[in-house]
Order: C-alpha cells, then sequence, then structure tokens
C-alpha cells in the first residue's frame, strides 16, 4: 500500500493565491496507516510545485486520519511571495592618498 493513494494533495491558483486542499483516507478496513499531516509538510508539496516562496494565510495546524467521526481533509491558503530583489553593490569612492 503506498501513500500517494491514501494522501490526495490539489493544488490549484485562484486571484493570487495559492489554494491547497489535501484530503486523507480514514483509518480503517481500506488504511491500515495512520497519518499526520502539518502545516510544514503542506508547505513542502506547495514548494515542489513550484512554489518555494510561498506565505501561509490559513489552514489547519495538523489533519490526521485516526480519530473517528472526524473529517481528515483541509484547505491551505498561500500568499505567492515573490522572491527579494538584491540591491546592488555599492562601489567604493577612490580616496587620493598622494600628497602635494
Amino acid at each position: 500500500m503506498s501513500i500517494e493513494n491514501n494522501i490526495n494533495i490539489d493544488i490549484s491558483e485562484e486571484n493570487g493565491k495559492i489554494v491547497c486542499s489535501v484530503s486523507l483516507t480514514p483509518l480503517g478496513r481500506l488504511c491500515r496507516t495512520k497519518f499526520r499531516l502539518k502545516a510544514t509538510q503542506v508547505k513542502q508539496y506547495v514548494a515542489a510545485a513550484g512554489y518555494p516562496n510561498a506565505v501561509l494565510l490559513q489552514g489547519p495546524k495538523v489533519i490526521h486520519n485516526y480519530v473517528p467521526n472526524e473529517d481528515p481533509a483541509g484547505v491551505w491558503i498561500f500568499k505567492i511571495e515573490r522572491p527579494p530583489k538584491r540591491a546592488p553593490k555599492k562601489r567604493t569612492k577612490k580616496s587620493n592618498t598622494t600628497e602635494k
């Protein structure tokens, strides 16, 4: 049984924001493995999808599939953050050290 069959991740971009919805297969006959997915791990999935500078705006801290009668799904919203531009290096002024 592979992990990919038990974790469904959908990453889409809407209105300049990244929406990542994750659902886990509930623990039971179809899934015998306990899963605990944290927000930092979801951010790693988003970075692997091509958004390395995404900043988390809202979403649950953790979802898991081993509590009965609880929905093992969550939606995270990230802001697209552009990498900061580098400032040009300042050139030093030449000082005249020769004396007349």
